[in-house]
């Protein structure tokens, strides 16, 4: 089970966002991408998703079926749309949560929802989901629009969660949050990689992206021009005092 993205090109507007950029997730892995504002992270994620469609020349493949964990030959994905993919396995928590504020957190978490393609016990049932949440169990009948930012994120993970996702992409999910916030953010995702699903990571946290990290790519102007395992956090601020700093 692996997503190989190669060569992928985005343009918006006359601007090339994303000028050739290659990576693999796969494999059980943790990924992180971390980068400079206007780097392109967010324009990548949401290509990855759907979003926001690699133009040509590049490729988008799923070697093996997400969803189902199983060999099945390489599929090229990139002409899919966001919807096909989420069906696929794939999972987006956008950068600012973007919950559905007028419903209630349960109703938020049960429009995502959806079986295993594989017909398998439900890993992300709702009663797991409020284990992993317990803040949420107890707001379950409340708006979203009246959480703190932190309960907002839980529920825009819970939400990516319920419709069992075998990689889950995750665009700077620390933004705005409080330091016990993000720690408890981290663990969250770090229990999720352990239930067997894979993580893509955009982060703007360099220590929370250091923990994180089994696999770390260094993005600028659209390009990755930095890749390194298991990067410890003496490590992490040399690479950000060589390539994020103004």
């Amino acid at each position: 089970m692996q997503i190989d993205i190669h060569n992928m090109h985005v343009f918006i507007g006359d601007s090339h966002v994303l000028q050739g950029l290659s990576l693999c997730v796969g494999g059980g892995q943790r990924v992180v991408l971390i980068g400079r504002n206007g780097a392109g992270k967010t324009t990548l994620a949401r290509a990855v998703v759907g979003l926001a469609g690699p133009s040509t020349p590049g490729t988008l493949r799923i070697e093996g079926d997400i969803a189902a964990n199983s060999p099945l030959p390489i599929q090229d994905i990139s002409g899919s749309t966001a919807w096909e993919r989420h069906a696929l396995g794939l999972a987006y928590v956008p950068q600012g949560r973007r919950v559905f504020a007028s419903l209630s957190v349960e109703e938020n978490l049960q429009v995502a929802a959806r079986a295993p393609r594989d017909g398998s016990e439900p890993v992300w049932a709702l009663e797991y989901l409020y284990a992993l949440f317990p803040r949420l169990k107890e707001r379950r009948r409340q708006p979203a629009s009246v959480l703190s930012g932190g309960e907002q994120q839980m529920l825009a993970i819970a939400r990516a969660l319920s419709g069992h996702p075998r990689i889950l992409v995750l665009d700077e999910p620390t933004e705005g949050l409080s330091p016990l916030m993000v720690d408890l953010v981290q663990r969250t995702l770090e229990k999720v990689n352990e239930n067997g699903v894979d993580i893509l990571l955009f982060e703007q946290n360099l220590k929370m992206a250091a923990s994180m990290a089994q696999r770390l790519h260094v993005l600028q102007s659209g390009r990755i021009i930095h890749s390194q395992d298991n990067v410890n956090e003496t490590q992490m601020r040399e690479l950000a005092e060589r390539y994020l700093s103004v």
